[in-house]
């Protein structure tokens, strides 16, 4: 029976180029190409732009472009139709252009998908994982003395160089998101507890928050799949019971508590007082633009509003971003995409790897990310059929 993955003939090398392009869109902290110095590192032109323009070859190769589903086009539409008659006004953002980018890496992933078969594809996201993974500890080693220096006191938090733009807080979500790539093979535990480490030496509070969330869908739904079966109860009791016994000693460490103790920070040290500034005045921003500023914009009216120069490159919450940026229309477009997402996640029932990870993506939206992230659009469009391949396998 010819399965929906393989509408198109298979390259041997297309695994490790979805490797490598994972790999690259979490190194835009680490391997920018061109970056004016008026610009945020998340407008630079990185490495992974070049690499993803190779994908072309894909295009060319199999002669038919995967259009997306309508709400992505309706939404994509919206932003570029909505930001070039913004910028008129407000002037040109270069985020207009990262918009467009997350359109095509849309449109590579649908592609993509339709090429690998689903082994191939688990396959390259795990490859990815573990060489995020090892990055990330090869870059720590290099800060060590740091890291140590720092955690002898516990004054403050860990802030070293980080392989993803955004800082350590982005960096643990990365690390989490990494972990979810692998679940369902051996190493999953012991990357989600090396996640979960992570986490609490950069005292993060969005990477826990995603561990957690992690932690208790895999419980949940694990315990239900295996209720037929007494021994696998037992032993799913049992391995519960030495997690649950991991997870009170690393709780239990000074370390951990004082990454949880930021939770109750929150209001009163800059990380969250620079936030709760610029979401206290979104609205007011929105009633006095409520057909939008243009991508990107909505910072630049958040400060002329409050006065004052920001260090945030964005909101700090998609939805908040898109509401600013793209105004009452733009943000309907955008909810609905999410709807119909959502609905496609649940029809799947989350089961895929990268399901987790655009869920957590979603959670952790509520905090962080410009919700004009390559890395989220291109996982869209890998996953997207990911239903299709089950019902005919």
């Amino acid at each position: 029976m010819t399965t929906f993955a393989q509408t198109f003939p298979t390259r041997p090398w297309t695994g490790w180029y979805v490797t490598i392009l994972i790999v690259l869109l979490t190194l835009t902290g680490l391997l920018d190409v061109f970056q004016p110095d008026d610009m945020l590192p998340e407008r630079a032109i990185n490495l992974h732009h070049i690499w993803a323009l190779f994908g072309l070859g894909i295009f060319f190769t199999q002669g038919k472009i995967v259009m997306p589903p309508w709400h992505f086009a309706l939404f994509f539409a919206a932003a570029l139709l909505i930001s070039l008659l913004a910028d008129i006004r407000f002037g040109f953002n270069p985020a207009l252009s990262n918009v467009v980018y997350c359109f095509y890496l849309l449109i590579l992933g649908l592609m993509l998908a339709r090429t690998l078969p689903p082994k191939i594809l688990g396959d390259a996201l795990a490859r990815a994982a573990i060489i995020i993974f090892v990055l990330i500890t090869v870059k720590n080693l290099f800060f060590l003395s740091r890291i140590l220096d720092t955690l002898s006191t516990l004054q403050d938090r860990v802030f070293i160089p980080t392989i993803v733009a955004g800082g350590p807080n982005v960096e643990a979500t990365f690390a989490v998101f990494a972990a979810a790539l692998l679940r369902g093979r051996r190493l999953y535990w012991a990357a989600f507890f090396y996640a979960l480490f992570l986490s609490m030496l950069y005292s993060s509070r969005a990477g826990l928050l995603a561990a957690a969330a992690l932690f208790i869908f895999d419980f949940f739904t694990a315990q239900k799949s295996q209720r037929s079966l007494l021994l696998k109860q037992i032993r799913f009791a049992v391995v519960g019971l030495i997690v649950l016994g991991a997870v009170v000693t690393l709780f239990a460490t000074p370390l951990a508590q004082f990454a949880l103790d930021r939770f109750q920070d929150i209001g009163y040290e800059p990380g969250s007082e620079g936030r709760i500034m610029m979401w206290q005045s979104a609205p007011q921003v929105f009633i006095d633009h409520p057909f939008g500023v243009g991508a990107g914009n909505a910072i630049v009216q958040v400060q002329d509003y409050l006065g004052m120069q920001l260090v945030e490159g964005n909101m700090h919450n998609i939805f908040l971003q898109v509401l600013l940026d793209l105004g009452i229309f733009g943000f309907a477009a955008y909810a609905l995409m999410w709807l119909k997402i959502w609905q496609q996640g649940w029809r799947a029932k989350l089961a895929h790897p990268l399901w987790l990870v655009i869920a957590l993506y979603f959670l952790l939206g509520f905090l962080q990310f410009r919700a004009y992230d390559p890395f989220a659009f291109m996982c869209l469009g890998l996953v997207w059929h990911d239903y299709k391949r089950s019902d005919a396998a």
